[in-house]
């Protein structure tokens, strides 16, 4: 007869290294693979190393701490709701890698105001960002022509007052900076969702 493990015992199988000091979780090609339940304590940040192809159905879910996830090259499938319930994650990179996302990955995630992505990712984002109208913008970069460009999904920011305004451009800025570590140096701001669509001669530059 199987009996369940406690929440703690999930999380040391999961985990090939935590270090409850910095609240770091890192996850490798050996633990993604157990049924990801983390510990009761405090986790802020999740490291995914280096050959992790798929990150498994609500990997990462219901980590409220969580406001750091580093997620590796390499990566190329990310599962139903992976994200789900992290309240307190405010942006994400997603690999170019990443070719398949599933459905409400980041469902219940109301502080997630920014995630990075490629163009293909960008065009499938009805199924994954489901769930999480919040979202405020989406990055779309290529770091084959260096380039990324903002591309704002509502008009919720614009109506907000001065200090919500700081906080997305503080976040955005934190985009900024991980993507220009990815080589990125040319970044492009945009209205909205309609003028994105309209841009036709700048979607050039990011297919060529």
């Amino acid at each position: 007869m199987k009996t369940k493990l406690t929440t703690a015992e999930k999380a040391k199988i999961l985990a090939e290294k935590h270090n409850p000091k910095e609240n770091i979780i890192v996850i490798s090609q050996k633990s993604i693979m157990n049924p990801l339940v983390h510990a009761e304590e405090t986790v802020n940040r999740v490291v995914v190393q280096e050959g992790v192809k798929k990150i498994p159905y609500a990997a990462f879910a219901n980590i409220e701490s969580l406001t750091n996830v580093e997620l590796n090259e390499g990566l190329e499938e990310i599962g139903d709701k992976a994200f789900y319930g992290d309240v307190s994650l405010k942006n994400i990179i997603i690999p170019e890698s990443v070719k398949k996302m599933g459905n409400k990955v980041f469902l219940r995630c109301p502080s997630l105001e920014i995630i990075a992505c490629s163009k293909q990712m960008f065009d499938t984002r009805d199924t994954w960002l489901a769930g999480n109208p919040g979202t405020i913008s989406i990055v779309v970069y290529d770091t084959k022509s260096n380039f990324a460009r903002e591309v704002k999904l509502n008009k919720a920011l614009r109506h907000s007052g001065e200090k919500a305004r700081a906080k997305h451009q503080s976040v955005l800025e934190d985009v900024k900076m991980a993507l220009f570590e990815k080589g990125i140096t040319e970044f492009v701001e945009k209205e909205s969702l309609r003028q994105e669509n309209d841009c036709v001669a700048e979607e050039k530059v990011l297919t060529r």
